[in-house]
């Protein structure tokens, strides 16, 4: 009987051990504060010239996304707190949005299983009163390393003031 209980202390000290080795990443502290579940974000370009290298590379990949590549659409820095619930309640549902009667527009990829996913804006165009808005939603790769957690891409834009348009139109490209 004593010798039964020895054997079960010394295995519920090894698997207590390999829980906590197993659990641990030696490469970075601050990963234990990172809150992978928060994929509530606006996608917003960086306009900070001086970020991290990381920063810096992002932002050359959304470089497409920059405000002097589109003379009818601008991408807004900073929202209001509003616009931020606004965007929170639109961005489960696939569609483009209007808030109230601002120039301000969501387009949302709806729920995706993963990470990885983004919505880029590729070009611009105003005919006839009619500014359409053309986008493609990014994929991750076969091989990529994505959060395992349902995400909402989404991008917000707005239209310049000078442009003198009567309804806006956006259309999904293939990849």
């Amino acid at each position: 009987m004593f010798k039964n209980i020895c054997w079960m202390c010394v295995a519920v000290m090894l698997v207590f051990a390999m829980t906590m080795v197993g659990c641990t990443n030696a490469d970075s502290e601050n990963d234990l504060n990172d809150d992978p579940g928060n994929d509530s974000e606006v996608d917003l370009p960086n306009d900070d010239e001086n970020g991290s290298e990381e920063n810096n590379d992002e932002s050359e990949e959304n470089d497409v996304n920059d405000e002097e590549n589109f003379d009818l659409i601008g991408f807004p820095e900073d929202v209001s707190k509003e616009i931020q619930e606004w965007v929170e309640a639109n961005r489960i549902e696939e569609g483009t949005y209007r808030f109230e009667e601002s120039n301000l527009y969501l387009i949302a990829a709806g729920e995706k299983p993963t990470g990885g996913f983004s919505l880029e804006i590729v070009d611009e165009a105003l005919e006839n009163g009619t500014l359409t808005v053309i986008y493609k939603l990014n994929r991750p790769g076969p091989d990529d390393m994505v959060t395992q957690a349902l995400t909402y891409p989404t991008v917000l834009f707005e239209v310049q003031e000078h442009v003198d348009y009567e309804e806006v139109q956006t259309i999904l490209i293939a990849e």
